[in-house]
């Protein structure tokens, strides 16, 4: 997931543009697959499921200077790891599209 602080990026999927800039967020995606595919046991430890990897199929370019926040595939799977009951939640699901809907956020 990348998190845009300053600067112009364009996210190209399917020869459709996108444009990107301070504030936007890209690959929440991201968040929903780790979520489906993490289990954590009795213990509290994280169990991995075998062979499954998300690939995108989207290009993001910088088209000015940027600054960014960027979090990896392992960093988002250790966060829903930790805080998975309280992300799995009706409530805070319902919060999430909320906000993915009425924001200018980027999916995929």
């Amino acid at each position: 997931m990348v998190f845009i602080i300053r600067g112009k990026m364009g996210s190209v999927r399917d020869e459709n543009p996108t444009p990107l800039s301070e504030g936007d967020v890209c690959g929440q995606e991201l968040l929903t697959w780790c979520l489906e595919h993490s289990s954590v046991s009795g213990n509290g430890k994280k169990i991995r499921s075998s062979g499954q990897q998300l690939i995108s199929n989207r290009t993001v370019k910088c088209l000015t200077n940027v600054e960014a926040f960027v979090l990896r595939a392992d960093d988002l799977e250790d966060i829903t790891a930790t805080f998975a009951r309280f992300l799995r939640s009706p409530c805070v699901q319902g919060t999430i599209r909320l906000y993915i809907t009425s924001s200018h956020i980027v999916l995929g």
